[in-house]
C-alpha cells in the first residue's frame, strides 16, 4: 500500500512540472504570451489565465495518456 501511494505522489509531481513546461512551451509555440513589460491589467490577468488553463489542459492529458498506458499493458498481460 506504502508503495502505491509513494508511486503515485511521484507522479502528481512529476505530472505537475510537466504540465508547468508543457503550458509554458504551448503558449509559447502559439505566440499567445506577450513578454511586453507595459502589459495593461486585463491583458496580465489573461495572460495569466491562459497559463492557467494551459496547466490545467497539459496535467489532464498527461493523467489520460497515463491511464491508456496502464490500461494498455494490461490488456497484454
Amino acid at each position: 500500500m506504502y508503495k502505491i501511494f509513494l508511486r503515485e505522489v511521484f507522479w502528481l509531481i512529476l505530472t505537475s512540472i510537466l504540465s508547468l513546461l508543457f503550458s509554458f512551451i504551448f503558449l509559447e509555440f502559439l505566440q499567445l504570451a506577450s513578454t511586453d513589460s507595459s502589459l495593461k491589467t486585463i491583458e496580465k490577468i489573461f495572460s495569466v489565465q491562459l497559463y492557467v488553463i494551459g496547466c490545467t489542459v497539459s496535467f489532464l492529458c498527461i493523467y489520460i495518456i497515463r491511464f491508456i498506458v496502464i490500461a494498455v499493458k494490461k490488456l497484454i498481460n
